[in-house]
């Protein structure tokens, strides 16, 4: 075998099948990108993928502590065992721990008959779907461009970093050896994982959706609030964590709005509002679960350098070729502000805020990584408008809104006529 190939004779069929999707998803967006069905079709793809992976995977066993956990408790529960449930690693104990999504899928396996864990699996590979349409309401709050959308979908469920997984994450270990980089940014991998609790994740984009849909004048601030209270309090249940990068993005757009005029500070109250009474309903079941003791149970702020040292320098790697991209389409994103694009505004300066939690931030078991995840889907979009920057796409005469926006379509408020004057240019 010539040498140039000797890297292929050790990759194994997940490896090819790999390879074998993302041609065929390139080619499916390169062709469809300008279609109306263009988001849809791109979405749907993603899903099937991950349906099939999770139906063919030998991966599933329930092996370490992190799956004996959840799928255990799961087992208990289903039998009839008290909640809070019990710790599957300390008879007697309380299990310390979101155990809500263990709650709602054993309810649900001791109704069906079905296995607890196959039905999880499956819900999940949904909640991929929701969190994808999720990725596409907060897209179409910026343009109403179908090709800028479908990419949107793309990269907010592959991920905006090329360096965190395949080929090219061993070249960065081939030129940086003594570095390290995390392996649990990439969305799709938080999807058909009996682990991951991907609930808060699909919460989380639609809880920036609802709060952009009412900045842009699709939906009434009254509207916008309860949409986020409603989420706020499923990410608080069934993934803590994600409550977290809610209350970071939310705090954006408050802050934002609060620096407007009277209606826009009503709206930003609203908002609040809507946060806190979320926030108190989950506190007594956050209060409960306590400290993780799935892992070490430390949280506050990084204390140390080095830890701060190799946070910098994942930060680089994740975002220098959006970074990059960005910079060389900067035209294209500085004339949108300019032109009064609010919920750009808002994307960019929660980017900003999610990316400093990230670096600032430190959780049990290193998973402050989570923050990168939440800003996957507003990442997304402004990579997928200056990648369409390329492209030659005119914009529709009579642009209509993208899916599944028309699920929270009503008529603007008063407070919500950004569309005829934004704030991006009353907060100056």
């Amino acid at each position: 075998m010539p040498s140039f190939l000797a890297g292929f004779a050790g990759w194994t069929a997940p490896d090819l099948f790999a390879i074998a999707f993302a041609a065929l998803l390139a080619a499916l967006v390169v062709v469809m990108r300008r279609s109306r069905s263009a988001p849809w079709l791109v979405g749907g793809a993603m899903v099937l993928v991950l349906a099939a992976v999770s139906w063919r995977s030998v991966e599933f066993d329930l092996v370490g502590w992190h799956g004996f956990m959840h799928g255990s408790t799961m087992q208990r529960l289903l039998d009839g065992a008290p909640v809070p449930p019990e710790d599957p690693a300390f008879a007697g104990g309380t299990l310390r721990y979101p155990w809500v999504e263990q709650w709602v899928m054993a309810s649900m396996a001791r109704v069906s008959g079905f296995n607890p864990n196959l039905e999880t699996i499956a819900l999940e590979i949904v909640l991929f779907g929701i969190y994808l349409a999720g990725a596409a309401a907060v897209a179409s709050t910026v343009t109403h461009d179908r090709e800028v959308i479908a990419l949107a979908v793309l990269l907010a469920g592959s991920g905006i970093s090329i360096f965190h997984g395949g080929p090219l994450r061993e070249t960065v270990f081939l030129v940086f050896p003594h570095e390290v980089l995390e392996t649990r940014i990439i969305p799709i991998d938080k999807f058909a994982n009996i682990s991951a609790m991907p609930p808060g994740y699909a919460a989380m984009a639609w809880s920036a959706a609802a709060s952009l849909a009412f900045v842009c004048g699709r939906i009434s601030a009254r509207r916008a609030a309860l949409y986020v209270a409603i989420l706020t309090l499923a990410a608080a249940l069934f993934h803590p964590l994600s409550w977290t990068g809610i209350l970071a993005f939310q705090l954006v757009v408050v802050m934002l709005l609060a620096g407007g005029r009277r209606d826009d500070r009503i709206a930003a109250l609203w908002i609040a509002a809507a946060i806190a009474v979320a926030s108190l309903g989950a506190y007594p079941y956050l209060r409960s679960i306590g400290a993780s003791e799935s892992s070490d149970g430390w949280t506050g702020l990084v204390r140390s350098a080095d830890l701060l040292s190799a946070k910098l320098w994942e930060l680089e790697v994740f975002f220098g070729p959006f970074v990059l991209l960005t910079w060389l389409y900067r035209k294209k994103l500085s004339q949108m502000l300019a032109d009064g694009n609010a919920p750009l505004r808002v994307i960019l300066s929660a980017i900003v805020v999610l990316a400093a939690a990230f670096l600032l931030v430190r959780y049990p078991g290193r998973n402050e990584y989570k923050f990168l995840l939440y800003l996957a889907p507003l990442a997304a979009v402004v990579g997928a408008c200056a990648v369409a920057a390329v492209s030659v796409s005119p914009a529709p005469a009579v642009p209509r809104p993208a899916f599944p926006v028309a699920l929270m379509k009503t008529r603007p408020s008063g407070a919500a006529m950004i569309a005829r004057e934004p704030f991006s240019k009353r907060m100056t």
